[in-house]
């Protein structure tokens, strides 16, 4: 296996986003394949603890929130959320053990 050396990454993030319920988010193309992406593991999400601010302020389609948010004093406790996943593979693995197994598994 021939490896590669790791990228340099940038200790402060380029944007944060509010995400309230029932929201989605969808990342492709270079800014899913060359920017780090993450949720950040907390119970509350404080208004005070996001330096620079909410990128997506604008956007809120809540009026009370965005109200909090221009503020600067709005805070919500998180609930239980739901992370789906879509990847589209680039490459099938042909050959060594895997292949001849799923080869081994076609009907004649």
């Amino acid at each position: 296996m021939i490896s590669t050396p790791g990228r340099t990454v940038a200790a402060v993030p380029l944007a944060q986003l509010i995400l309230l319920p029932r929201s989605l988010l969808i990342l492709s193309s270079s800014l899913y394949a060359s920017h780090l992406h993450g949720i950040a593991e907390r119970r509350v999400d404080d208004i005070k603890d996001i330096p620079g601010g909410v990128a997506n302020m604008d956007l809120v389609g809540d009026a009370e929130v965005l109200d909090g948010l221009r503020a600067g004093d709005w805070k919500k406790e998180r609930g239980e959320r739901l992370s789906l996943t879509f990847r589209h593979a680039e490459k099938v693995v042909k050959g060594g053990a895997l292949g001849m197994a799923m080869s081994a598994m076609k009907r004649p």
